[in-house]
Protein backbone atom coordinates (compact mmCIF):
# COMPACT_ATOMS: atom_id res chain seq x y z
CA UNK A 1 0.00 0.00 0.00
CA UNK A 2 3.02 2.10 0.57
CA UNK A 3 3.55 2.49 -3.40
CA UNK A 4 0.23 3.25 -4.51
CA UNK A 5 -0.30 6.52 -5.74
CA UNK A 6 -3.22 8.80 -7.22
CA UNK A 7 -3.76 9.09 -10.83
CA UNK A 8 -1.70 12.53 -11.65
CA UNK A 9 1.40 11.85 -8.93
CA UNK A 10 4.61 12.81 -11.04
CA UNK A 11 6.00 9.65 -11.27
CA UNK A 12 9.58 10.91 -11.17
CA UNK A 13 9.04 11.76 -6.96
CA UNK A 14 7.29 8.13 -6.17
CA UNK A 15 10.70 6.81 -5.04
CA UNK A 16 12.10 10.53 -3.63
CA UNK A 17 9.27 11.96 -2.20
CA UNK A 18 9.32 13.98 1.08
CA UNK A 19 6.36 13.25 2.65
CA UNK A 20 6.61 10.62 5.22
CA UNK A 21 5.69 10.48 8.39
CA UNK A 22 8.34 12.95 9.81
CA UNK A 23 6.67 15.71 7.64
CA UNK A 24 3.34 14.93 9.45
CA UNK A 25 2.28 16.03 12.45
CA UNK A 26 -0.78 16.20 15.17
CA UNK A 27 -2.13 19.81 14.70
CA UNK A 28 -4.10 21.77 17.58
CA UNK A 29 -6.25 24.25 15.02
CA UNK A 30 -6.36 24.87 11.43
CA UNK A 31 -8.69 26.56 9.31
CA UNK A 32 -11.25 25.01 7.12
CA UNK A 33 -10.01 23.35 3.94
CA UNK A 34 -11.28 25.57 0.85
CA UNK A 35 -11.86 22.00 -1.11
CA UNK A 36 -12.04 18.43 0.70
CA UNK A 37 -12.09 14.96 -1.47
CA UNK A 38 -12.40 11.56 0.15
CA UNK A 39 -11.12 8.17 -0.31
CA UNK A 40 -13.15 5.55 -1.81
CA UNK A 41 -12.81 2.01 -1.11
CA UNK A 42 -12.46 -0.61 -3.71
CA UNK A 43 -11.47 0.98 -6.73
CA UNK A 44 -9.56 4.17 -6.20
CA UNK A 45 -8.25 6.82 -8.69
CA UNK A 46 -4.95 5.58 -9.39
CA UNK A 47 -3.08 6.05 -12.76
CA UNK A 48 -3.33 2.88 -15.44
CA UNK A 49 0.28 2.18 -14.37
CA UNK A 50 -0.77 1.34 -11.31
CA UNK A 51 -4.02 -0.58 -13.04
CA UNK A 52 -1.97 -2.38 -15.87
CA UNK A 53 0.53 -3.83 -12.58
CA UNK A 54 -1.90 -4.59 -10.25
CA UNK A 55 -5.88 -4.56 -11.42
CA UNK A 56 -7.54 -7.79 -12.14
CA UNK A 57 -8.31 -7.32 -16.21
CA UNK A 58 -12.22 -8.00 -15.35
CA UNK A 59 -12.99 -6.91 -11.40
CA UNK A 60 -10.48 -4.56 -11.52
CA UNK A 61 -9.07 -3.51 -8.02
CA UNK A 62 -10.20 -4.07 -4.52
CA UNK A 63 -8.62 -1.95 -2.06
CA UNK A 64 -9.91 -1.40 1.25
CA UNK A 65 -8.55 1.76 3.31
CA UNK A 66 -8.56 1.86 7.18
CA UNK A 67 -11.36 3.91 7.73
CA UNK A 68 -10.19 5.34 10.78
CA UNK A 69 -7.48 6.85 8.89
CA UNK A 70 -6.99 10.71 9.59
CA UNK A 71 -7.99 13.50 7.28
CA UNK A 72 -4.79 15.39 6.02
CA UNK A 73 -4.21 18.79 5.29
CA UNK A 74 -1.34 20.13 2.68
CA UNK A 75 0.00 23.21 3.51
CA UNK A 76 0.25 26.11 1.74
CA UNK A 77 2.89 25.10 -1.36
CA UNK A 78 2.52 21.64 -1.00
CA UNK A 79 0.55 19.70 -3.98
CA UNK A 80 -1.45 16.71 -4.53
CA UNK A 81 -3.20 15.40 -7.29
CA UNK A 82 -7.05 14.58 -6.85
CA UNK A 83 -9.65 14.04 -9.49
CA UNK A 84 -13.23 15.16 -10.57
CA UNK A 85 -15.21 12.34 -7.89
CA UNK A 86 -15.80 12.87 -4.17
CA UNK A 87 -14.72 15.82 -3.95
CA UNK A 88 -16.16 19.18 -2.17
CA UNK A 89 -15.25 22.72 -3.15
CA UNK A 90 -16.63 25.30 -0.56
CA UNK A 91 -17.74 28.64 -1.81
CA UNK A 92 -14.50 29.94 -1.16
CA UNK A 93 -12.89 27.69 -3.64
CA UNK A 94 -15.91 28.25 -6.44
CA UNK A 95 -13.24 30.58 -8.83
CA UNK A 96 -11.31 27.17 -9.07
CA UNK A 97 -13.51 24.82 -10.62
CA UNK A 98 -12.87 25.31 -14.10
CA UNK A 99 -12.31 22.37 -15.80
CA UNK A 100 -9.47 22.67 -18.76
CA UNK A 101 -10.97 22.09 -22.53
CA UNK A 102 -7.59 21.73 -24.75
CA UNK A 103 -6.01 18.75 -22.95
CA UNK A 104 -7.20 14.59 -22.47
CA UNK A 105 -9.85 13.55 -21.14
CA UNK A 106 -7.97 11.97 -18.66
CA UNK A 107 -5.58 15.05 -17.84
CA UNK A 108 -8.41 17.50 -17.51
CA UNK A 109 -9.19 16.81 -13.57
CA UNK A 110 -5.45 16.91 -12.88
CA UNK A 111 -4.63 19.80 -14.36
CA UNK A 112 -7.23 21.45 -12.48
CA UNK A 113 -6.66 20.19 -9.49
CA UNK A 114 -2.84 21.79 -9.44
CA UNK A 115 -4.26 25.36 -10.80
CA UNK A 116 -6.56 24.76 -8.22
CA UNK A 117 -4.02 24.48 -5.31
CA UNK A 118 -1.64 27.19 -6.66
CA UNK A 119 -4.85 29.78 -6.77
CA UNK A 120 -5.86 28.36 -3.26
CA UNK A 121 -2.28 29.24 -1.99
CA UNK A 122 -2.82 32.72 -3.05
CA UNK A 123 -5.37 33.35 -0.35
CA UNK A 124 -3.68 31.13 2.50
CA UNK A 125 -6.31 28.29 1.84
CA UNK A 126 -5.51 25.00 1.77
CA UNK A 127 -7.09 21.44 0.82
CA UNK A 128 -7.64 18.25 2.80
CA UNK A 129 -7.92 14.32 2.30
CA UNK A 130 -10.60 13.35 4.49
CA UNK A 131 -11.12 9.46 5.41
CA UNK A 132 -13.20 6.84 3.17
CA UNK A 133 -16.56 8.13 2.67
CA UNK A 134 -17.67 6.31 -0.51
CA UNK A 135 -17.28 2.71 -2.62
CA UNK A 136 -16.35 2.80 -6.15
CA UNK A 137 -17.34 0.67 -8.96
CA UNK A 138 -16.04 1.26 -12.03
CA UNK A 139 -16.81 0.70 -15.24
CA UNK A 140 -15.32 -1.51 -17.89
CA UNK A 141 -11.92 0.48 -19.02
CA UNK A 142 -9.02 -0.42 -21.37
CA UNK A 143 -6.48 0.36 -19.12
CA UNK A 144 -3.68 0.64 -22.52
CA UNK A 145 -6.14 3.47 -23.86
CA UNK A 146 -6.44 4.84 -20.68
CA UNK A 147 -2.22 4.68 -20.29
CA UNK A 148 -2.03 6.54 -23.69
CA UNK A 149 -4.68 9.63 -22.76
CA UNK A 150 -2.74 9.47 -19.49
CA UNK A 151 0.49 10.38 -21.55
CA UNK A 152 0.35 13.99 -20.78
CA UNK A 153 -0.16 13.11 -16.90
CA UNK A 154 2.99 11.11 -16.94
CA UNK A 155 4.73 13.92 -19.04
CA UNK A 156 3.98 17.00 -17.72
CA UNK A 157 3.23 16.67 -13.84
CA UNK A 158 6.26 17.19 -12.60
CA UNK A 159 6.54 20.12 -15.17
CA UNK A 160 3.12 21.57 -14.37
CA UNK A 161 3.95 21.07 -10.74
CA UNK A 162 7.69 22.60 -10.87
CA UNK A 163 5.96 25.78 -12.75
CA UNK A 164 3.61 26.71 -10.88
CA UNK A 165 5.18 26.40 -7.48
CA UNK A 166 8.09 28.65 -9.03
CA UNK A 167 5.41 31.10 -10.24
CA UNK A 168 4.68 34.42 -8.67
CA UNK A 169 2.11 36.85 -9.78
CA UNK A 170 3.67 40.25 -11.20
CA UNK A 171 3.67 43.62 -9.04
CA UNK A 172 1.51 44.77 -11.58
CA UNK A 173 -1.10 42.15 -10.75
CA UNK A 174 -0.36 41.49 -7.40
CA UNK A 175 -3.35 43.53 -5.51
CA UNK A 176 -6.07 41.38 -7.20
CA UNK A 177 -6.68 37.45 -6.94
CA UNK A 178 -8.41 37.88 -10.47
CA UNK A 179 -5.68 39.81 -11.96
CA UNK A 180 -3.16 37.10 -10.70
CA UNK A 181 -5.38 34.42 -12.26
CA UNK A 182 -5.68 35.94 -15.28
CA UNK A 183 -1.95 36.04 -15.71
CA UNK A 184 -1.10 32.72 -14.60
CA UNK A 185 -4.11 31.26 -17.47
CA UNK A 186 -2.13 33.03 -19.89
CA UNK A 187 1.96 32.06 -18.81
CA UNK A 188 0.23 28.55 -18.72
CA UNK A 189 -0.22 28.94 -22.78
CA UNK A 190 3.82 30.51 -23.01
CA UNK A 191 4.73 27.90 -20.86
CA UNK A 192 2.89 24.99 -23.13
CA UNK A 193 0.82 23.38 -19.97
CA UNK A 194 -2.53 24.21 -22.22
CA UNK A 195 -3.98 26.03 -25.05
CA UNK A 196 -4.65 29.37 -25.33
CA UNK A 197 -8.50 28.51 -25.47
CA UNK A 198 -8.48 27.65 -22.27
CA UNK A 199 -6.58 30.99 -20.87
CA UNK A 200 -9.52 32.89 -22.57
CA UNK A 201 -11.77 30.52 -21.14
CA UNK A 202 -10.84 30.55 -17.49
CA UNK A 203 -11.31 34.39 -17.61
CA UNK A 204 -15.24 34.16 -19.24
CA UNK A 205 -15.78 31.71 -16.29
CA UNK A 206 -14.40 34.28 -13.75
CA UNK A 207 -16.54 36.76 -15.14
CA UNK A 208 -19.63 34.76 -15.14
CA UNK A 209 -19.70 33.60 -11.38
CA UNK A 210 -19.25 37.46 -10.69
CA UNK A 211 -21.71 38.30 -12.68
CA UNK A 212 -24.55 35.59 -11.13
CA UNK A 213 -23.28 36.55 -7.58
CA UNK A 214 -21.37 33.66 -6.70
CA UNK A 215 -18.13 34.21 -6.29
CA UNK A 216 -16.30 36.73 -4.76
CA UNK A 217 -13.44 37.24 -5.87
CA UNK A 218 -11.84 40.08 -3.06
CA UNK A 219 -9.50 37.88 -1.12
CA UNK A 220 -6.62 39.45 0.59
CA UNK A 221 -3.42 37.54 -1.03
CA UNK A 222 -0.56 36.01 1.06
CA UNK A 223 2.16 38.44 0.16
CA UNK A 224 5.56 36.44 1.06
CA UNK A 225 6.56 39.54 2.73
CA UNK A 226 4.34 39.26 6.11
CA UNK A 227 6.42 36.27 6.91
CA UNK A 228 8.35 38.12 8.60
CA UNK A 229 5.98 40.13 10.38
CA UNK A 230 4.16 36.93 10.69
CA UNK A 231 7.19 35.57 13.33
CA UNK A 232 7.47 38.84 14.76
CA UNK A 233 3.36 39.40 16.15
CA UNK A 234 3.85 35.12 17.19
CA UNK A 235 6.79 36.34 18.95
CA UNK A 236 4.85 39.12 20.78
CA UNK A 237 2.11 37.03 21.57
CA UNK A 238 4.70 34.94 23.28
CA UNK A 239 5.89 37.00 25.48
CA UNK A 240 2.70 38.48 26.56
CA UNK A 241 0.80 34.87 27.38
CA UNK A 242 3.81 34.12 29.35
CA UNK A 243 3.56 37.59 30.95
CA UNK A 244 0.52 36.46 32.46
CA UNK A 245 2.38 32.93 33.58
CA UNK A 246 5.20 35.47 34.93
CA UNK A 247 2.15 37.34 37.17
CA UNK A 248 1.13 34.14 38.47
CA UNK A 249 4.40 33.03 39.65
CA UNK A 250 4.90 36.73 41.10
CA UNK A 251 2.24 36.53 43.36
CA UNK A 252 4.03 33.79 45.13
CA UNK A 253 6.91 36.47 45.26
CA UNK A 254 9.00 34.58 42.50
CA UNK A 255 10.41 36.82 40.17
CA UNK A 256 12.91 35.21 38.26
CA UNK A 257 11.49 34.76 34.75
CA UNK A 258 11.40 37.86 34.02
CA UNK A 259 15.45 38.12 33.85
CA UNK A 260 15.11 35.13 30.90
CA UNK A 261 13.34 37.96 28.35
CA UNK A 262 14.16 38.31 24.89
CA UNK A 263 12.93 40.95 22.78
CA UNK A 264 10.21 39.99 20.15
CA UNK A 265 12.65 39.96 16.79
CA UNK A 266 15.48 38.14 19.44
CA UNK A 267 12.60 35.74 20.15
CA UNK A 268 11.79 35.19 16.33
CA UNK A 269 14.86 34.62 15.35
CA UNK A 270 16.11 31.96 18.61
CA UNK A 271 12.72 30.03 17.04
CA UNK A 272 13.03 30.52 13.90
CA UNK A 273 16.91 28.42 14.69
CA UNK A 274 14.70 25.78 16.16
CA UNK A 275 14.75 22.05 15.18
CA UNK A 276 11.60 21.26 17.04
CA UNK A 277 9.38 24.38 16.53
CA UNK A 278 10.58 24.68 12.71
CA UNK A 279 9.69 20.55 12.34
CA UNK A 280 6.35 20.96 13.74
CA UNK A 281 5.64 24.77 11.92
CA UNK A 282 6.68 22.96 8.79
CA UNK A 283 4.56 19.91 8.61
CA UNK A 284 0.85 19.37 7.66
CA UNK A 285 -0.94 16.16 8.75
CA UNK A 286 -3.76 16.49 10.91
CA UNK A 287 -4.77 13.52 12.94
CA UNK A 288 -8.64 13.40 13.51
CA UNK A 289 -8.89 9.78 15.22
CA UNK A 290 -6.24 8.46 17.81
CA UNK A 291 -6.40 7.65 21.14
CA UNK A 292 -4.64 9.14 24.05
CA UNK A 293 -4.36 7.38 27.32
CA UNK A 294 -2.55 8.28 31.05
CA UNK A 295 -2.35 5.01 33.41
CA UNK A 296 -0.74 4.43 36.41
CA UNK A 297 2.28 2.06 37.58
CA UNK A 298 1.46 -1.45 38.79
CA UNK A 299 3.34 -4.32 39.19
CA UNK A 300 1.15 -7.53 37.28
CA UNK A 301 2.42 -11.27 37.99
CA UNK A 302 0.54 -13.37 35.82
CA UNK A 303 -2.32 -11.10 36.21
CA UNK A 304 -4.28 -13.51 33.33
CA UNK A 305 -4.26 -16.59 35.68
CA UNK A 306 -6.66 -17.08 38.37
CA UNK A 307 -5.19 -18.45 41.20
CA UNK A 308 -3.51 -15.76 41.77
CA UNK A 309 -5.24 -12.99 40.04
CA UNK A 310 -8.69 -10.76 40.72
CA UNK A 311 -12.15 -11.43 39.50
CA UNK A 312 -12.23 -8.75 36.08
CA UNK A 313 -9.10 -11.00 35.03
CA UNK A 314 -11.00 -14.17 35.67
CA UNK A 315 -14.17 -12.69 33.59
CA UNK A 316 -12.06 -11.72 31.10
CA UNK A 317 -10.89 -14.96 30.58
CA UNK A 318 -14.20 -16.98 30.70
CA UNK A 319 -15.89 -14.06 28.25
CA UNK A 320 -12.92 -15.52 25.83
CA UNK A 321 -13.63 -19.30 26.41
CA UNK A 322 -17.13 -18.79 25.93
CA UNK A 323 -17.52 -16.47 23.41
CA UNK A 324 -18.18 -17.23 19.43
CA UNK A 325 -17.50 -14.03 18.01
CA UNK A 326 -14.82 -14.53 15.72
CA UNK A 327 -13.63 -10.86 15.62
CA UNK A 328 -12.94 -11.12 19.32
CA UNK A 329 -11.29 -14.86 19.25
CA UNK A 330 -8.85 -13.03 16.77
CA UNK A 331 -7.99 -9.66 19.10
CA UNK A 332 -7.26 -11.72 21.86
CA UNK A 333 -5.00 -14.51 19.90
CA UNK A 334 -3.06 -11.29 18.57
CA UNK A 335 -2.58 -10.15 22.28
CA UNK A 336 -1.56 -13.25 23.44
CA UNK A 337 0.86 -13.58 20.73
CA UNK A 338 2.14 -10.34 21.23
CA UNK A 339 2.25 -10.82 24.81
CA UNK A 340 5.18 -13.82 23.81
CA UNK A 341 6.59 -11.66 20.76
CA UNK A 342 7.33 -8.93 23.10
CA UNK A 343 8.84 -11.03 25.83
CA UNK A 344 5.80 -9.90 28.60
CA UNK A 345 4.91 -13.26 29.87
CA UNK A 346 6.73 -14.23 32.96
CA UNK A 347 6.55 -14.11 36.80
CA UNK A 348 8.61 -11.20 37.45
CA UNK A 349 7.27 -8.75 35.18
CA UNK A 350 7.24 -5.10 35.77
CA UNK A 351 4.88 -2.75 33.72
CA UNK A 352 5.12 1.12 34.47
CA UNK A 353 3.81 3.50 31.52
CA UNK A 354 3.20 6.99 30.92
CA UNK A 355 1.00 8.91 28.47
CA UNK A 356 0.64 7.45 24.64
CA UNK A 357 -0.80 8.22 21.03
CA UNK A 358 -2.22 5.08 19.68
CA UNK A 359 -1.47 4.70 15.70
CA UNK A 360 -4.69 4.07 13.73
CA UNK A 361 -3.03 1.05 12.67
CA UNK A 362 -3.69 -0.36 16.08
CA UNK A 363 -6.94 1.30 16.87
CA UNK A 364 -9.44 -1.63 15.59
CA UNK A 365 -7.54 -4.34 17.65
CA UNK A 366 -7.53 -1.62 20.88
CA UNK A 367 -11.00 -1.06 20.67
CA UNK A 368 -12.04 -4.59 20.33
CA UNK A 369 -9.65 -5.37 23.34
CA UNK A 370 -10.57 -2.88 25.42
CA UNK A 371 -14.59 -3.46 25.13
CA UNK A 372 -14.05 -6.94 26.26
CA UNK A 373 -11.88 -5.22 29.58
CA UNK A 374 -14.62 -2.86 29.79
CA UNK A 375 -17.66 -5.34 29.99
CA UNK A 376 -14.95 -7.39 32.18
CA UNK A 377 -14.56 -4.28 34.72
CA UNK A 378 -10.94 -4.77 34.60
CA UNK A 379 -9.03 -1.75 35.99
CA UNK A 380 -8.57 0.57 33.19
CA UNK A 381 -5.35 1.36 34.39
CA UNK A 382 -4.57 -2.12 33.44
CA UNK A 383 -6.05 -2.72 31.28
CA UNK A 384 -4.38 0.16 29.03
CA UNK A 385 -1.07 -0.95 29.77
CA UNK A 386 -2.06 -4.96 29.06
CA UNK A 387 -2.64 -3.36 25.34
CA UNK A 388 0.38 -1.88 25.18
CA UNK A 389 2.72 -4.88 26.27
CA UNK A 390 1.28 -7.19 23.42
CA UNK A 391 1.75 -4.40 20.49
CA UNK A 392 5.42 -3.17 19.65
CA UNK A 393 6.05 0.61 20.64
CA UNK A 394 8.76 2.64 21.23
CA UNK A 395 9.49 3.99 24.87
CA UNK A 396 10.95 7.34 26.88
CA UNK A 397 14.22 7.17 26.99
CA UNK A 398 16.69 5.40 29.23
CA UNK A 399 15.55 6.40 33.35
CA UNK A 400 14.67 9.52 32.77
CA UNK A 401 11.52 9.92 33.86
CA UNK A 402 9.93 9.69 37.72
CA UNK A 403 7.07 8.54 39.06
CA UNK A 404 5.87 9.77 42.38
CA UNK A 405 3.71 7.39 44.77
CA UNK A 406 2.48 7.89 48.63
CA UNK A 407 4.55 10.04 50.52
CA UNK A 408 6.45 10.91 47.32
CA UNK A 409 3.62 13.16 45.54
CA UNK A 410 3.54 16.37 47.72
CA UNK A 411 7.21 15.95 47.74
CA UNK A 412 7.51 16.34 44.08
CA UNK A 413 9.49 19.39 43.54
CA UNK A 414 13.20 17.23 45.12
CA UNK A 415 12.58 15.05 42.38
CA UNK A 416 12.13 16.82 39.48
CA UNK A 417 15.08 17.85 37.51
CA UNK A 418 15.21 19.34 33.74
CA UNK A 419 16.17 16.35 32.23
CA UNK A 420 13.21 14.37 32.84
CA UNK A 421 11.17 13.22 30.08
CA UNK A 422 8.04 12.69 32.55
CA UNK A 423 7.17 13.11 35.95
CA UNK A 424 4.11 11.08 36.90
CA UNK A 425 2.28 12.97 38.66
CA UNK A 426 1.92 16.59 39.50
CA UNK A 427 -1.50 17.78 40.47
CA UNK A 428 -2.15 21.29 39.17
CA UNK A 429 -4.72 21.42 41.96
CA UNK A 430 -2.48 22.07 44.57
CA UNK A 431 -1.07 25.49 42.90
CA UNK A 432 -4.23 27.16 43.00
CA UNK A 433 -3.71 29.13 45.65
CA UNK A 434 -0.28 31.46 46.16
CA UNK A 435 2.06 29.46 48.47
CA UNK A 436 5.28 26.87 48.87
CA UNK A 437 3.77 24.63 46.04
CA UNK A 438 3.20 27.03 43.62
CA UNK A 439 6.64 29.17 44.06
CA UNK A 440 8.13 25.33 43.59
CA UNK A 441 6.21 24.79 40.53
CA UNK A 442 7.49 28.39 39.16
CA UNK A 443 10.76 27.40 40.34
CA UNK A 444 11.15 24.38 38.63
CA UNK A 445 9.01 23.48 35.67
CA UNK A 446 8.07 26.88 34.75
CA UNK A 447 11.37 28.16 35.31
CA UNK A 448 12.90 25.17 33.02
CA UNK A 449 10.67 25.40 30.15
CA UNK A 450 10.76 29.11 30.28
CA UNK A 451 14.89 29.03 29.74
CA UNK A 452 14.32 26.63 26.47
CA UNK A 453 11.49 29.07 25.21
CA UNK A 454 13.06 32.08 26.18
CA UNK A 455 16.75 31.83 27.21
CA UNK A 456 19.03 31.02 25.42
CA UNK A 457 19.23 26.91 25.49
CA UNK A 458 17.66 25.18 22.93
CA UNK A 459 18.89 21.79 23.57
CA UNK A 460 15.50 19.65 23.29
CA UNK A 461 15.85 16.24 23.76
CA UNK A 462 15.04 14.17 21.14
CA UNK A 463 15.17 10.18 21.03
CA UNK A 464 15.82 8.39 18.32
CA UNK A 465 15.13 4.31 16.90
CA UNK A 466 18.53 3.36 18.41
CA UNK A 467 18.69 5.01 21.77
CA UNK A 468 18.07 2.76 24.97
CA UNK A 469 14.68 2.33 25.85
CA UNK A 470 12.85 2.33 29.13
CA UNK A 471 11.49 -1.12 29.96
CA UNK A 472 8.01 -0.68 30.29
CA UNK A 473 4.37 -2.09 29.17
Amino acid sequence: MNQMWPRGFPLEHIEKHTNENSSQVLCYKMKRAAVQQGLVHHDPDVDAIYRLLHADSNSGLDVKFNKFTPLITLSVGTYSPWNSQNTLFHKSAFHTLFLPTTVSFRTTDIWRSFISQKILHLSGLTVSFVPTNAVQFRNAHDYLKDFKDENQVYEDSGKMIEFLHKWKCSNESSNSLEECINQLSDDMVINGLWGVEDSELMKMFLSDLKSMGRINLEFELVDPKEDEEQGLRKAIQKLNYFGDIIEWCNETGYSNLTESFRSPEQLKKKHDESYVLQKNLNSVKVFSYGVVELFLTRTIIKPLNPTNSFPAAERIVETVRNSRDEKLFKAWEKYENGLKKYGYINETETAESGFYYIPTSESDYYATLMSLFYKSKFFLELAVNAFLKSVNHQTSLLEKKSYLWGEKRPKWASFYNKDLVGMHTVKISQFRIPGTQRTDYCRTIIQTWSDIMFGGSQNFTIKNDTDADYRNG
